[in-house]
């Protein structure tokens, strides 16, 4: 009967009478599936356009939820490019224009229109409305056109989007596409798991339970200061870099803002700022509501990675230091920043290891909050695990400079907790103000900016550390542009070309006036590590994110360079190949989590075997290769046909079935074994009705009131105790709100009662015709249908009315359609009394 009911499916998708001959021979078959693969060849003799009528569709094989839910998608529709066939099937026809494009024809207008743009702003309002209204297309520009798309979508022009995000919000999606998820304080924290679970994609598929999360509250942006919940572009920037950079599925990924009030003024005073018009909570209920939703996050999504992002610095190491060594997260601030440093920091002392031994260097860095001692600490691990210095050793090699001057142990004020580790205590009393003053005491090797502080690696800054270095490494780090501590071209001319220069924007080349010749800035851009260590820790599932995964993505990431990019003396490979490099990187990490015990993939602990390991981490070989090449194929690409399949959305079951049953396979899969066959058998399972699954006796969608909803998990859980159910009636608002606006009708039954007078009502006013006061007594209690046998112990129709409901209903009454109810052809009587059991 199964097969039975695929092959009508199928023949509506086919104008042959030959699949009246295939439902007949399969009627009295004992293998459902044998008989499927055996009709299958006369079925492409007979159809040889069978792809393309599955693509057209017809008004009964297409579903027109499933119609909507390409309409409504942002992801699935496909906008000009679909085919006619397509449009027709999305009764499209007639409601765009004919012509039909492809993807680059697509490209071409968006690039147009946003060239066309005079502000970075602008540019970045439409690059987000087409990511809420075309994901295939937005995704595909900005890989392809990485260089010019990622400075709009995040640093530096994330933040004046986040400094104007409550002036903007409303035109980055169309109404009703959320931008992200807010958690308030004022959120009830019972009520966390149902929020976190409203951020859906559409079409909602369980199978696209979100990967990562960052997460962040917005007290620290970039360089701008407290945003509250205009932080939001921040989460929301991160995850399409994740998304271009390593292929995470954009439907996987959970931007987060916590909206816990804000100490911005300027905010408060706005009358558009859309968060909470309140100070910021003190630290217990700052604890408090995070400690909520990180649990509340884990119980809903168990596998899911969280990536902290812009909290305040104290904040910040304490959320690290709580959570690192218990879930699923890392802090891309403090880990991320640190990495990409430390692999830049890895390049440049290669490239002057003739003139300074490694363990010589000596690195001042200006700017102490979470990012420059995240980064510090980083970098330490080069000299312990590299060079094998013990840590009290490497951390002789750290100065640190803040607003105050050398941060010493004496110096007189009280230390944030994080600015401790570092301080010294080997400046025999005395204390040092600016920063010109530290470098002559120092003589740094290397110079690194996170103070936001633009410019103030100034030309005596510069020219004195070229004077102490033959090549000084130079690293102006923070973010945007205008935070920079000294530009390209400035440290290239102060040092007559000789710095060694890596920062956190994008700098233009730059060009020697008298030889011509043309420098290129090294980027020290987290996005060389944040894609490739998220995609690694989540193919691995590895337990935690540690310390030693965080060193082997900066290591790979190091080692990532081609022979032409050495040859330059780049310290970043071309942000051009970040989709490789992400590979590289995420290989690396997935190795470290083996190696360490934490990996959970089966399919990851088989290629990465512990007798493989030391070869692995060589990172060349066969076995190397055969892990970037899972990796790859675990990358979302826009260009990929496979994760944009409509069909399966529009068609019935028996377009999957062809999906499923290739020609080419039949031969094969006729043996009964394999992966091809098996699948079969878990589609033909999958399409078995089970008296043990939930998901047959799902009746939410009919019963959308709260009541309803009460009404419809008693009747699952306790069918027997209904006592009676009565359709919605003009006089009873009630009962409308459950179940909607239908033609009157009453059904009485009571427990521990064998018969009850049934009465059919065609007019509200015969409700009165209750006289036993069944219907208000025992109504909470209702809800379904029963079976009805008359006097004459005949089965009783229905009206025509609820017939209409019932069958229309009938996926989500699937069980009462089969079990409870009995529907006849023939017309009902106006009024009829009778008797029913059960």
């Amino acid at each position: 009967m199964l097969i039975r009911n695929f092959a009508c499916r199928m023949r509506r998708n086919t104008r042959d009478v030959y699949w009246l001959q295939v439902i007949n021979s399969c009627h009295t078959s004992e293998n459902t599936i044998k008989n499927f693969v055996d009709i299958m060849p006369q079925f492409y003799a007979n159809n040889s356009s069978s792809s393309s009528s599955l693509e057209s569709g017809s008004k009964n094989g297409t579903n027109d939820s499933k119609i909507e839910n390409v309409m409504r998608s942002s992801y699935l529709n496909r906008g000009t490019t679909m085919s006619q066939s397509l449009r027709n099937s999305l009764k499209l026809t007639g409601l765009m224009p004919v012509a039909v494009e492809n993807l680059d024809l697509q490209k071409k207008r968006a690039l147009q229109q946003l060239r066309s743009k005079p502000t970075d702003l602008e540019k970045y309002l439409f690059l987000a409305w087409l990511r809420n209204t075309n994901v295939r297309l937005f995704y595909q520009i900005v890989i392809e056109e990485l260089e010019e798309i990622t400075p709009l979508i995040y640093t530096p022009t994330v933040g004046t989007a986040c400094l104007e995000y409550s002036h903007i919000y409303p035109f980055l999606a169309p109404p009703g596409v959320p931008d992200g998820l807010y958690l308030s304080i004022n959120d009830s924290l019972s009520n966390l798991k149902q929020i976190i679970k409203n951020y859906q994609p559409y079409p909602f598929d369980e199978s696209f339970t979100p990967q990562i999360a960052v997460i962040t509250d917005g007290s620290r942006i970039l360089g701008l200061g407290d945003l509250g919940v205009n932080g939001m572009g921040i989460p929301v920037g991160k995850l399409q870099l994740y998304v271009a950079g390593a292929g995470i599925d954009p439907r996987r990924t959970l931007p987060i803002t916590l909206d816990l009030g804000t100490d911005s003024e300027k905010n408060l005073n706005d009358e558009l700022y859309l968060g909470l018009r309140r100070k910021r909570v003190n630290d217990e209920q700052f604890y408090s509501f995070l400690d909520a939703v990180i649990e509340s996050l884990i119980e809903v999504y168990p596998q899911l990675l969280i990536q902290f992002e812009d909290f305040s610095s104290e904040h910040a190491f304490e959320l690290l230091a709580k959570y690192r060594n218990n879930i699923f997260c890392f802090n891309d601030d403090i880990q991320g920043t640190g990495a990409v440093v430390l692999s830049g920091f890895i390049n440049a002392v290669n490239l002057v290891k003739k003139e300074i031994p490694p363990t010589h260097h000596r690195l001042l860095f200006f700017g102490a909050g979470s990012a420059g001692v995240g980064v510090a600490k980083q970098l330490l691990e080069f000299f312990t695990i590299e060079h094998g210095m013990s840590e009290k050793d490497a951390k002789k090699l750290v100065w640190f400079v803040d607003t105050k001057g050398l941060i010493t142990l004496d110096r007189g004020d009280k230390l944030a907790k994080h600015k401790v580790y570092f301080a010294r205590s080997d400046n025999n009393g005395k204390q040092y103000k600016s920063l010109l003053e530290v470098i002559d005491y120092v003589k740094p090797t290397a110079l690194i900016g996170l103070s936001t502080t633009g410019g103030v690696f100034n030309d005596d800054v510069l020219r004195r550390m070229s004077e102490l270095n033959k090549r000084p490494i130079i690293f102006p780090l923070s973010n945007p542009m205008v935070n920079a501590e000294c530009t390209f071209e400035n440290a290239m001319r102060i040092t007559k070309n000789k710095a060694i220069f890596a920062s956190g924007t994008a700098f233009p080349p730059h060009v020697d006036q008298e030889t011509g010749k043309v420098y290129y800035p090294g980027q020290g851009n987290n996005m060389y590590i944040f894609p490739g260590l998220g995609l690694g820790a989540i193919l691995a599932r590895s337990k935690i994110i540690t310390d030693r995964q965080i060193y082997a993505s900066a290591s790979a990431l190091a080692t990532s360079l081609t022979f032409e990019e050495t040859s330059q003396n780049l310290l970043y490979p071309a942000i051009q190949r970040i989709r490789q490099v992400s590979s590289e990187v995420a290989a690396a990490v997935i190795v470290e989590a083996v190696d360490e015990g934490l990996a959970r993939n089966p399919k990851v602990i088989e290629l990465v075997k512990k007798d493989y390991i030391k070869e692995m981490k060589l990172r060349k070989g066969e076995k190397w290769e055969k892990l970037i090449k899972f990796v790859d194929s675990n990358m979302w690409d826009p260009k990929n046909a496979k994760f944009f399949e409509i069909d399966e959305n529009l068609t019935s079951t028996s377009g999957k079935i062809i999906e499923l049953v290739k020609k080419d396979y039949i031969k094969e899969m006729k043996l009964r074994k394999g992966e091809k066959w098996e699948k079969l058998i878990k589609f033909v399972d999958s399409n078995m009705w089970d008296p043990k699954n939930a998901k047959f006796f799902e009746i939410d969608e009919n019963l959308t009131s709260t009541s309803g909803k009460k009404f419809q998990r008693a009747f699952l859980q306790r069918p027997q105790e209904f006592k009676c159910f009565q359709g919605p009636s003009r006089n009873n608002d009630f009962l409308n709100l459950i179940f909607g606006k239908y033609p009157s009708f009453l059904i009485i039954f009571e427990k521990n009662l064998k018969t009850r007078p049934l009465w059919w009502v065609e007019d509200t006013d015969d409700l009165c015709k209750d006289p036993s006061g069944i219907l208000r007594n025992d109504l909470e209690k209702s809800t379904g249908f029963g079976k009805f046998i008359d006097t004459r112990n005949s089965e009783f129709q229905y009206p025509p009315a609820v017939e209409e409901l019932i069958n229309k209903n009938r996926q989500y009454y699937e069980y009462l359609y089969q079990f409870r109810i009995k529907v006849l052809s023939h017309s009902p009587p106006v009024i009829t009394t009778s008797y029913f059991t059960f």
